[in-house]
């Protein structure tokens, strides 16, 4: 499963590269138009996931248990978030004047977000691989909005196409990080399910302190609230549709086999 979290994080690397569509004038108008509501619909890939990762913690470790893991999660997340001064991830395209200083804080804030996303991506595919592909979706989409709206930010603060792109995508190198990290952890005997509980938490904490606000706030600032409520709905139905066609992880159990074997042999 670790390797299929190394070929997700790549996977999720390639949003640092969105400036490539402005570069070119190609979707680039239907981004910038669309921006809000792409974050609106990753709020309702995000709650699938936050299920599907709680409902894997509490069958795992008990309630009790996985709460309080969680909470930790969502504890650790928040405290990284205010390690870099004006940690502040974009969801729209704003006029304000951006320095080179607010350039390199916001490239450092990224890189030391996108480490969190590489260490909560693991412990979503140990529960299951479905929940390993709906958060590698929701980490996406999230990433894509960040990244459309870095990429004007960089270019405000005077760094060239070629510059703009290639720091995005060295500070999206670190996810690589995040996951290395969470591997070692994993490899530590009754860690996994724990590590579960603190990925669910740590992604309630995007949820309720990043996408939830940034979409009020659009909503309050252009209305649409209905195609918000929309957009929120299509993540939702698409990745619960996802959740029930796909093969559930433990499907071995009912043929004997033991879940943990099975997970170490999968790695």
């Amino acid at each position: 499963m670790i390797y299929f979290a190394f070929a997700s994080a790549l996977l999720i690397m390639v949003p640092s590269l969105v400036g490539v569509l402005f570069i070119r004038r190609g979707p680039a108008s239907w981004m910038v138009r669309n921006i809000h509501y792409l974050a609106s619909f990753s709020i309702g890939v995000f709650g699938v996931l936050v299920w599907t990762l709680g409902y894997e913690a509490i069958e795992h470790a008990g309630f009790w248990r996985a709460a309080l893991a969680g909470v930790i999660g969502a504890a650790v997340i928040a405290i990284t978030a205010r390690l870099i001064p004006n940690n502040h991830h974009h969801h729209e395209i704003t006029a304000h004047t951006h320095t080179p200083i607010d350039a390199r804080r916001l490239l450092a804030s990224d890189a030391v977000h996108n480490v969190t996303d590489g260490f909560i991506l693991v412990p979503a595919y140990i529960a299951s691989p479905i929940a390993g592909l709906i958060a590698t979706v929701a980490i996406f989409v999230h990433e894509l909005v960040q990244e459309t709206a870095k990429f004007f930010v960089l270019k405000e603060a005077g760094y060239s196409n070629k510059e703009a792109l290639t720091k995005s995508f060295i500070a999206a190198s670190s996810i690589l990080v995040g996951v290395a990290v969470a591997a070692i952890f994993v490899s530590t005997e009754g860690a996994e399910e724990i590590l579960i509980s603190v990925s669910a938490g740590g992604f309630i904490y995007l949820i309720a302190r990043d996408l939830v606000p940034n979409t009020v706030k659009s909503i309050r600032d252009h209305g649409m609230a209905g195609k918000h409520v929309a957009a929120a709905a299509l993540g939702l139905i698409l990745m619960l549709a996802v959740s029930i066609v796909a093969p559930h992880a433990h499907e071995g159990e009912e043929d004997g086999h033991d879940e943990t074997t099975e997970t170490l042999a999968l790695r």
